[in-house]
C-alpha cells in the first residue's frame, strides 16, 4: 500500500512551501468506522479509500497564526455524511439518480467536490469524478458528464501529481 505520510507530506510541500498554511491532519480511523460509513452508503469503499482513512481521518491545510481554521481538502469520516448530502443536493433536483451515485471526500472549498461515483449497481466506478458547480449552474438541464468531469487516477496518483 502507499505510504500516505509521506505521500500527504509532500502534497503539501508543493502546494504550500511559499506560504502561510500548515499541514491539519486528524489520526486514522478504525476499520469497523470505516464499515458503518459503507452501510450508510450502501457500497463497498475502494481498498484505496479505507487504507488512506486507516491512516489519516482528513486532512488540510490551517493559517499558521490560527491552527484550529482548517480547511478540509479530504473531509474528516464525521463530517462525510452531512457533506454528501451537501454536495448531492446540488445537483439531484435534476440529476437524481447521479447525484445519489456521487460519494465526494473532497472539498476544492469553492462549490467544487471530487469522489467516487458508482454505477447503477452500486459498483465504484474506477478513477475519481469531480462536480464542477460552476458549470452546472450554467445549464442545470445539461448532461451529468458537463458537469462532472472523469479522472482516471488513483487517489495516490491524485495526491502525487501524476
Amino acid at each position: 500500500m502507499p505510504d500516505w505520510v509521506q505521500i500527504v507530506n509532500h502534497q503539501h510541500e508543493m502546494g504550500h512551501a511559499e506560504d502561510e498554511y500548515e499541514l491539519a491532519t486528524k489520526p486514522g480511523v478504525g476499520a469497523d468506522q470505516l464499515d458503518q460509513l459503507a452501510d450508510r452508503l450502501g457500497i463497498s469503499l475502494p481498498e484505496e479509500f479505507r487504507d488512506f482513512y486507516l491512516t489519516f481521518n482528513g486532512f488540510g491545510v490551517a493559517p499558521e497564526d490560527d491552527p484550529s481554521d482548517v480547511s478540509w481538502l479530504f473531509q474528516p469520516l464525521e463530517d462525510l455524511p452531512g457533506f454528501i448530502d451537501s454536495m448531492r443536493s446540488s445537483f439531484a433536483e435534476t440529476h437524481a439518480d447521479v447525484a445519489a451515485r456521487f460519494f465526494p471526500f473532497i472539498d476544492w472549498a469553492n462549490g467544487d467536490s471530487m469522489g467516487y461515483l458508482t454505477d447503477s449497481a452500486g459498483i465504484v466506478l474506477p478513477g475519481l469524478f469531480c462536480f464542477e458547480h460552476e458549470s452546472y449552474a450554467y445549464n442545470a438541464n445539461q448532461e451529468a458528464d458537463e458537469f462532472i468531469s472523469a479522472f482516471p487516477v488513483t487517489i495516490e496518483e491524485f495526491l502525487s501529481g501524476e
